[in-house]
């Protein structure tokens, strides 16, 4: 009888151990369950992050773990960051868990001070999960380290790691070297000799006499500024996209062609750009606009073919050169 007694005593003690041992699924669940609408809205599968209003969120159960997203490896300088630690309500009647956090701050260290820290829940009856969600702290520079230990309540010194990461945050630039390929609308004949047109008339003919290519060497300033590690974030109008760039065409005449217009950013060193072209070009003197191998030449060759200065329209794309260096480095 006593024997049956026993057993039946273990086999509750155990059942009862067993249903206050929470998985990775209870702390999943709890967290989708919370940050639903933010997990629909702002998580990324790519990246496997969470980034709200530049924020990054970051989920870790009491063991160390991380809960749904991932821990980003490099960050921007733009970025802040808010860790969420999920424990229970029984681990947490022992346990005290301490976060810090080392690293450079640019232009100051920014803490928002909205740690949710629920009071003490355990009172001998079921566990129950619970989350502290720590100060966001942020943003740095170079990188950060975040560190959580775990302690007993009763012994401080008697102290765990569960965690400690380091990440690396990307410099932010605010100007980029490139060079790009370009149409341009200002047509700048060369290569001009006399020629015959079907009428049996003296006319002139020429190099680029219509819309024309040119190589550029280019400056870009960002407003917003941007991190070449990353792909432009935002949607397609947003700010960190668009910059201002000024260039001169590279060749012997770079002193005589200049452009000026606005960058667009569709991937990571990748660009399309569009604007005004100002430059020096041959004109025909006495006439307005030669139609050259047609219209009829009269004038002088030596003497009529002049440099004039005048504005045209530019597009085409941008390759930044410190992208270039990298993916040449690559292949070394």
């Amino acid at each position: 009888m006593k024997t049956k007694l026993l057993f039946a005593l273990l086999i509750a003690f155990s059942f009862k151990s067993f249903s206050q041992t929470f998985n990775y699924d209870n702390y999943r669940d709890f967290v989708l369950a919370k940050y639903e609408s933010d997990f629909k809205k702002h998580y990324n599968k790519k990246s496997n992050l969470l980034v709200k209003n530049g924020i990054i969120h970051i989920f870790i159960d009491d063991k160390g773990n991380p809960i749904e997203t991932g821990i980003p490896t490099t960050a921007t300088e733009k970025n802040t960051y808010k860790i969420h630690l999920i424990t229970d309500t029984q681990t947490e009647s022992t346990e005290i868990f301490e976060f810090s956090v080392q690293g450079e701050y640019k232009p100051t260290l920014n803490i928002q001070n909205e740690t949710d820290v629920e009071p003490l829940g355990f009172d001998g009856g079921e566990p129950s999960l619970k989350e502290y969600v720590y100060a966001t702290v942020g943003p740095f520079t170079t990188e950060f380290t975040f560190t959580i230990k775990r302690k007993k309540r009763d012994d401080p010194s008697n102290e765990t790691v569960i965690i400690t990461r380091t990440i690396n945050v990307a410099k932010t630039y605010h100007v980029s070297i490139s060079t790009g390929l370009f149409m341009t609308t200002l047509q700048n004949p060369s290569n001009i000799k006399e020629s015959t047109n079907s009428n049996g008339e003296t006319t002139l003919i020429a190099d680029d006499v219509n819309t024309r290519g040119i190589v550029a060497l280019n400056a870009v300033f960002y407003p917003k500024g941007r991190s070449f590690l990353f792909p432009p974030s935002g949607g397609i109008f947003s700010p960190e996209r668009f910059g201002i760039l000024v260039g001169t065409q590279i060749d012997k005449d770079q002193f005589e062609n200049f452009i000026g217009g606005i960058q667009f950013d569709f991937a990571r060193g990748g660009s399309v750009a569009f604007g005004a072209h100002y430059g020096r070009r041959n004109t025909i003197s006495g006439y307005d606009k030669f139609d050259f191998g047609n219209e009829k030449f009269e004038g002088n060759i030596d003497t009529d073919i002049v440099k004039e200065w005048n504005v045209g329209f530019f597009i085409g794309a941008n390759l930044d050169l410190r992208i270039f260096g990298q993916l040449f480095k690559a292949t070394e």
